[in-house]
Parts: C-alpha cells; structure tokens; sequence
C-alpha cells in the first residue's frame, strides 16, 4: 500500500533522519523500484511531520524529478512501480517534488538518499 503525500504552502513540515532506521527489505525493494523510475533524479527516504496535521512522524519517500515533468502522471507510475517491488503491507508515503521544490534543502539535509538516482 502508498499514499501520496499533498502538503499545502501554509502547513509547517519538519523532516530529518528516521528515529528507526527502516528495514533493509524495504529500502531494497524502494531502491530496486526507483532504478526504474528513469525519470527520478533524486530519491530521499527521510522522515516528515506535519505540525497541526499528524499525530506523529512518519517516514516517505521524497522522488525529486525534473520542473518539466508531469507530477501526477509521474506519482502514478511511481506508485505503482513501488507497489510491484514492495512484499510488505506496511503503506509507503510518496511525495513526488520538483528540483525547485523549496522543501528540497531540507529533504537533502536529512541525508536520506537512497538508490543509485
């Protein structure tokens, strides 16, 4: 299962490291579907929380593509792709960002990156 991940210009979004770190089945299988993503420039697997909008953090998966890119066509194949690689039911936040994307410094600060992108 994956959600995609909507946050609105007014929200307050904290990311930083995972408190846990995920289980290395996961990453793998994120990893082996990123790599077929050619579109992905970047991947991130950092945790995020949404002041006023979560009860707690959670992890997502930051796919960071070119400005140009058609963002809904590309979360969708995103997602599905993900969903082909993925064996565990624990859902998978997905959070497609332009390279613009003003939250993106922070994405890399966090020093998440995770496949060969």
């Amino acid at each position: 299962m994956s959600r995609l991940v909507s946050i609105f210009s007014e929200q307050k979004v904290l990311m930083g490291r995972p408190s846990h770190v995920p289980p290395e089945a996961i990453v793998s299988a994120l990893t082996q579907a990123i790599d077929h993503l050619p579109q992905c420039l970047e991947a991130h697997f950092p945790q995020y929380f949404v002041v006023g909008a979560m009860q707690e953090p959670r992890q997502v998966l930051v796919l960071v593509v070119r400005d140009d890119e058609n963002q809904e066509d590309f979360a969708q194949k995103a997602r599905n792709r993900v969903l082909e690689y993925l064996s565990d039911p624990t859902p998978i936040d997905i959070w497609v960002m332009v390279e613009s994307d003003p939250m993106l410094p922070a994405v890399r600060k966090a020093t998440c990156s995770i496949g060969s992108s």
